[in-house]
Protein backbone atom coordinates (compact mmCIF):
# COMPACT_ATOMS: atom_id res chain seq x y z
CA UNK A 1 0.00 0.00 0.00
CA UNK A 2 1.33 3.65 -1.04
CA UNK A 3 2.18 5.89 1.75
CA UNK A 4 -0.93 8.17 0.97
CA UNK A 5 -3.41 5.40 0.80
CA UNK A 6 -1.96 4.75 4.25
CA UNK A 7 -2.06 8.33 5.62
CA UNK A 8 -5.84 8.52 3.82
CA UNK A 9 -6.98 5.50 5.87
CA UNK A 10 -5.52 6.73 9.05
CA UNK A 11 -7.31 10.22 8.73
CA UNK A 12 -10.84 8.32 7.66
CA UNK A 13 -10.63 6.53 10.62
CA UNK A 14 -9.53 8.92 12.87
CA UNK A 15 -12.72 11.37 11.41
CA UNK A 16 -15.08 7.82 11.62
CA UNK A 17 -13.73 7.67 15.70
CA UNK A 18 -14.41 11.31 16.59
CA UNK A 19 -17.85 10.94 14.99
CA UNK A 20 -18.60 8.04 16.97
CA UNK A 21 -17.64 9.32 19.75
CA UNK A 22 -20.21 12.44 19.44
CA UNK A 23 -22.91 10.25 18.31
CA UNK A 24 -21.95 8.62 22.05
CA UNK A 25 -22.45 11.36 23.84
CA UNK A 26 -25.73 12.36 22.07
CA UNK A 27 -27.08 9.04 22.61
CA UNK A 28 -26.25 8.98 26.49
CA UNK A 29 -27.83 12.15 27.30
CA UNK A 30 -30.79 10.71 26.47
CA UNK A 31 -30.76 8.14 29.30
CA UNK A 32 -32.15 10.71 31.88
CA UNK A 33 -35.08 11.72 30.16
CA UNK A 34 -36.67 8.13 29.38
CA UNK A 35 -35.42 7.40 33.02
CA UNK A 36 -37.53 10.16 34.78
CA UNK A 37 -40.51 9.13 32.70
CA UNK A 38 -39.96 5.29 33.27
CA UNK A 39 -40.32 7.06 37.26
CA UNK A 40 -43.00 8.61 36.54
CA UNK A 41 -44.71 4.92 35.88
CA UNK A 42 -43.90 3.62 39.35
CA UNK A 43 -40.71 1.85 38.18
CA UNK A 44 -37.73 1.81 40.67
CA UNK A 45 -34.47 2.99 39.88
CA UNK A 46 -32.54 -0.49 40.54
CA UNK A 47 -36.12 -2.32 38.68
CA UNK A 48 -35.19 0.07 35.95
CA UNK A 49 -30.95 -0.51 35.48
CA UNK A 50 -31.99 -4.46 35.85
CA UNK A 51 -34.27 -4.27 32.80
CA UNK A 52 -31.88 -1.92 31.34
CA UNK A 53 -28.60 -4.03 31.54
CA UNK A 54 -30.81 -7.46 30.57
CA UNK A 55 -32.38 -6.35 27.28
CA UNK A 56 -29.11 -4.53 26.14
CA UNK A 57 -27.18 -8.05 27.11
CA UNK A 58 -29.98 -9.67 24.97
CA UNK A 59 -29.98 -7.33 21.78
CA UNK A 60 -25.69 -7.22 21.89
CA UNK A 61 -25.73 -11.47 21.69
CA UNK A 62 -28.85 -11.12 18.96
CA UNK A 63 -26.66 -8.67 16.74
CA UNK A 64 -23.12 -11.05 17.03
CA UNK A 65 -25.35 -13.93 16.22
CA UNK A 66 -24.43 -15.39 19.79
CA UNK A 67 -20.72 -15.69 18.94
CA UNK A 68 -19.61 -14.71 22.27
CA UNK A 69 -16.76 -17.36 22.34
CA UNK A 70 -13.64 -16.16 23.42
CA UNK A 71 -11.27 -18.93 22.60
CA UNK A 72 -10.37 -17.44 19.00
CA UNK A 73 -9.06 -14.14 20.74
CA UNK A 74 -7.04 -15.74 23.06
CA UNK A 75 -8.67 -13.36 25.88
CA UNK A 76 -9.97 -14.92 29.18
CA UNK A 77 -13.84 -14.08 30.37
CA UNK A 78 -12.08 -11.95 33.36
CA UNK A 79 -11.25 -8.75 31.46
CA UNK A 80 -14.98 -8.35 30.34
CA UNK A 81 -16.52 -9.71 33.76
CA UNK A 82 -14.05 -6.88 35.43
CA UNK A 83 -15.57 -4.32 33.09
CA UNK A 84 -18.90 -5.29 33.86
CA UNK A 85 -18.81 -4.97 37.34
CA UNK A 86 -16.43 -2.08 36.97
CA UNK A 87 -19.60 -0.84 34.83
CA UNK A 88 -22.49 -2.02 37.51
CA UNK A 89 -19.83 0.30 40.57
CA UNK A 90 -20.02 3.00 38.30
CA UNK A 91 -23.40 3.36 38.00
CA UNK A 92 -24.54 2.86 41.84
CA UNK A 93 -22.11 5.39 42.66
CA UNK A 94 -23.37 8.19 40.61
CA UNK A 95 -26.83 7.08 41.37
CA UNK A 96 -25.62 7.31 45.64
CA UNK A 97 -23.97 10.48 44.49
CA UNK A 98 -27.24 12.14 43.06
CA UNK A 99 -28.68 11.54 46.21
CA UNK A 100 -26.27 13.40 48.75
CA UNK A 101 -24.92 16.07 46.64
CA UNK A 102 -26.79 18.88 43.77
CA UNK A 103 -27.05 17.23 40.39
CA UNK A 104 -24.68 20.12 39.07
CA UNK A 105 -22.28 19.15 41.42
CA UNK A 106 -22.50 15.44 41.11
CA UNK A 107 -22.14 16.12 37.57
CA UNK A 108 -19.19 18.25 37.76
CA UNK A 109 -17.17 15.84 39.63
CA UNK A 110 -18.48 12.98 37.61
CA UNK A 111 -16.97 14.57 34.55
CA UNK A 112 -13.14 14.84 36.09
CA UNK A 113 -13.03 11.01 34.21
CA UNK A 114 -11.49 12.81 31.30
CA UNK A 115 -8.75 14.10 33.45
CA UNK A 116 -7.81 10.60 34.80
CA UNK A 117 -8.35 8.61 31.41
CA UNK A 118 -5.88 10.91 29.77
CA UNK A 119 -3.32 10.89 33.17
CA UNK A 120 -3.53 7.24 32.99
CA UNK A 121 -2.88 7.04 29.45
CA UNK A 122 0.18 8.77 29.40
CA UNK A 123 1.29 6.76 32.49
CA UNK A 124 0.26 2.81 30.94
CA UNK A 125 -0.67 3.12 27.39
CA UNK A 126 2.10 5.57 26.42
CA UNK A 127 -0.54 7.93 24.91
CA UNK A 128 1.04 11.45 24.32
CA UNK A 129 0.63 14.12 26.74
CA UNK A 130 -0.07 16.89 23.59
CA UNK A 131 -0.83 20.75 24.21
CA UNK A 132 -4.02 19.97 22.57
CA UNK A 133 -5.07 17.62 24.92
CA UNK A 134 -4.30 19.91 27.92
CA UNK A 135 -6.16 22.90 26.64
CA UNK A 136 -9.16 20.31 25.98
CA UNK A 137 -9.13 19.09 29.33
CA UNK A 138 -8.81 22.52 30.96
CA UNK A 139 -11.61 23.94 28.48
CA UNK A 140 -13.95 20.90 29.24
CA UNK A 141 -13.32 21.61 32.95
CA UNK A 142 -14.24 25.01 32.84
CA UNK A 143 -17.25 24.87 30.83
CA UNK A 144 -18.53 22.07 33.08
CA UNK A 145 -18.22 24.32 35.48
CA UNK A 146 -20.41 27.29 33.92
CA UNK A 147 -23.21 24.82 33.07
CA UNK A 148 -23.88 22.95 35.73
CA UNK A 149 -23.22 26.05 38.36
CA UNK A 150 -20.98 23.87 41.01
CA UNK A 151 -23.03 25.25 43.79
CA UNK A 152 -21.20 24.35 47.23
CA UNK A 153 -23.30 24.71 49.66
CA UNK A 154 -24.71 21.17 49.97
CA UNK A 155 -21.48 19.91 49.15
CA UNK A 156 -20.83 16.86 51.73
CA UNK A 157 -18.23 14.45 51.74
CA UNK A 158 -19.98 11.24 51.15
CA UNK A 159 -21.38 12.38 48.17
CA UNK A 160 -18.13 13.77 46.52
CA UNK A 161 -16.57 10.14 47.71
CA UNK A 162 -19.28 8.74 45.38
CA UNK A 163 -19.42 11.03 42.34
CA UNK A 164 -15.40 10.92 42.18
CA UNK A 165 -15.59 6.91 42.84
CA UNK A 166 -18.00 7.13 39.77
CA UNK A 167 -15.14 9.45 37.51
CA UNK A 168 -12.57 6.81 38.68
CA UNK A 169 -14.85 3.86 38.24
CA UNK A 170 -16.19 5.25 34.52
CA UNK A 171 -12.15 5.90 33.76
CA UNK A 172 -11.07 2.63 34.60
CA UNK A 173 -14.01 1.37 32.22
CA UNK A 174 -12.65 3.13 29.25
CA UNK A 175 -8.98 2.17 30.26
CA UNK A 176 -9.59 -1.44 30.68
CA UNK A 177 -12.15 -1.77 27.48
CA UNK A 178 -9.59 -0.14 25.17
CA UNK A 179 -6.71 -3.08 26.36
CA UNK A 180 -9.15 -5.78 24.77
CA UNK A 181 -10.94 -4.04 21.67
CA UNK A 182 -8.25 -5.43 19.55
CA UNK A 183 -8.75 -9.00 19.82
CA UNK A 184 -12.65 -9.03 20.65
CA UNK A 185 -15.26 -7.39 18.27
CA UNK A 186 -17.56 -4.59 19.79
CA UNK A 187 -20.54 -6.31 20.12
CA UNK A 188 -18.96 -9.73 21.69
CA UNK A 189 -17.17 -7.40 24.44
CA UNK A 190 -20.78 -5.44 25.12
CA UNK A 191 -22.57 -8.31 25.68
CA UNK A 192 -20.36 -9.40 27.99
CA UNK A 193 -20.44 -6.70 30.46
CA UNK A 194 -23.58 -5.38 29.96
CA UNK A 195 -24.71 -9.16 31.12
CA UNK A 196 -22.87 -9.48 33.94
CA UNK A 197 -24.34 -5.67 34.95
CA UNK A 198 -27.69 -7.18 34.15
CA UNK A 199 -27.04 -10.23 36.94
CA UNK A 200 -25.06 -7.70 39.62
CA UNK A 201 -28.39 -5.27 39.21
CA UNK A 202 -30.75 -8.21 39.49
CA UNK A 203 -29.33 -9.69 42.77
CA UNK A 204 -29.20 -6.16 44.17
CA UNK A 205 -32.38 -5.49 43.37
CA UNK A 206 -33.83 -8.59 44.58
CA UNK A 207 -31.81 -8.62 47.94
CA UNK A 208 -33.20 -4.75 48.46
CA UNK A 209 -37.17 -5.92 47.30
CA UNK A 210 -36.76 -3.57 44.68
CA UNK A 211 -37.45 -5.84 41.78
CA UNK A 212 -40.65 -6.01 39.63
CA UNK A 213 -42.27 -6.57 36.47
CA UNK A 214 -42.71 -3.81 34.52
CA UNK A 215 -46.52 -2.54 34.43
CA UNK A 216 -48.06 -3.95 31.05
CA UNK A 217 -48.54 -0.50 29.07
CA UNK A 218 -47.64 0.44 25.73
CA UNK A 219 -45.89 3.25 27.38
CA UNK A 220 -43.56 1.46 29.96
CA UNK A 221 -42.63 -1.25 27.16
CA UNK A 222 -41.10 1.72 24.68
CA UNK A 223 -39.21 3.04 27.09
CA UNK A 224 -38.08 0.55 28.45
CA UNK A 225 -36.62 -0.60 25.20
CA UNK A 226 -35.59 3.04 23.70
CA UNK A 227 -33.68 2.68 27.19
CA UNK A 228 -32.33 -0.19 26.33
CA UNK A 229 -31.69 0.20 22.86
CA UNK A 230 -30.60 4.17 22.54
CA UNK A 231 -28.57 5.22 25.26
CA UNK A 232 -27.11 1.52 26.00
CA UNK A 233 -26.93 -0.81 23.10
CA UNK A 234 -25.90 2.00 20.26
CA UNK A 235 -24.32 4.32 22.72
CA UNK A 236 -21.71 2.00 24.39
CA UNK A 237 -21.35 0.33 20.86
CA UNK A 238 -20.26 3.53 19.60
CA UNK A 239 -18.15 4.61 22.83
CA UNK A 240 -16.00 1.76 22.25
CA UNK A 241 -15.62 2.10 18.23
CA UNK A 242 -14.78 5.28 19.65
CA UNK A 243 -12.40 4.23 21.86
CA UNK A 244 -10.62 1.34 19.28
CA UNK A 245 -9.89 4.52 16.83
CA UNK A 246 -8.76 7.47 18.60
CA UNK A 247 -7.65 6.17 21.62
CA UNK A 248 -9.41 6.41 25.48
CA UNK A 249 -8.24 10.24 26.24
CA UNK A 250 -9.94 12.20 23.01
CA UNK A 251 -12.98 9.83 23.50
CA UNK A 252 -13.12 10.44 26.75
CA UNK A 253 -12.98 14.58 26.28
CA UNK A 254 -15.45 14.59 23.68
CA UNK A 255 -17.93 12.50 25.90
CA UNK A 256 -17.86 15.52 27.99
CA UNK A 257 -20.47 17.26 24.98
CA UNK A 258 -22.99 14.60 27.19
CA UNK A 259 -24.41 17.32 29.75
CA UNK A 260 -24.85 20.08 27.29
CA UNK A 261 -26.90 17.86 25.00
CA UNK A 262 -28.96 16.68 28.38
CA UNK A 263 -29.58 20.54 29.37
CA UNK A 264 -31.33 20.84 24.97
CA UNK A 265 -33.18 17.47 24.84
CA UNK A 266 -34.52 18.94 28.91
CA UNK A 267 -35.25 22.19 27.23
CA UNK A 268 -36.78 20.66 24.20
CA UNK A 269 -38.56 17.19 25.35
CA UNK A 270 -39.40 18.64 29.19
CA UNK A 271 -39.44 21.89 29.13
CA UNK A 272 -36.74 22.63 31.28
CA UNK A 273 -34.66 25.87 31.10
CA UNK A 274 -31.72 26.58 29.23
CA UNK A 275 -29.88 29.79 30.02
CA UNK A 276 -27.15 31.43 28.44
CA UNK A 277 -24.56 30.57 30.70
CA UNK A 278 -25.37 26.78 30.44
CA UNK A 279 -24.98 27.77 26.73
CA UNK A 280 -21.42 29.72 27.14
CA UNK A 281 -19.91 26.64 28.61
CA UNK A 282 -21.26 24.34 25.83
CA UNK A 283 -19.32 26.47 23.43
CA UNK A 284 -15.98 26.16 25.97
CA UNK A 285 -16.89 22.34 25.46
CA UNK A 286 -16.98 22.36 21.66
CA UNK A 287 -14.36 24.67 21.38
CA UNK A 288 -12.26 21.44 23.35
CA UNK A 289 -13.59 18.95 20.99
CA UNK A 290 -12.45 20.15 17.99
CA UNK A 291 -9.03 20.64 19.44
CA UNK A 292 -9.29 17.21 19.60
CA UNK A 293 -10.59 16.71 15.74
CA UNK A 294 -7.37 18.70 14.94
Amino acid sequence: MEPSQVFSSHAAGEAAGFLFALLSALLYSTEGVAAKLLYTYGLAPLTVLVWRFLLAACIFAVLHRFRLSLTQSGLRPFPLVAAGIIQALTVLFLFYAFALLPAGLAILLFYLYPAFVTAAGAMFLKERLTAARLAGLLLTFLGLLIITGAPGSAFTFPGAAYALSAALGNAAFVLLTSRFLEKVPVYTASAWTTGTTAILFLFLALATGEFSLPAPSPQTYFLLAFLALVPTVFALASLLTAVGRIGPSRTAIIATLEPLFTAFLGYLLLGESLPAHQLFGGLLILLAVLLQRR
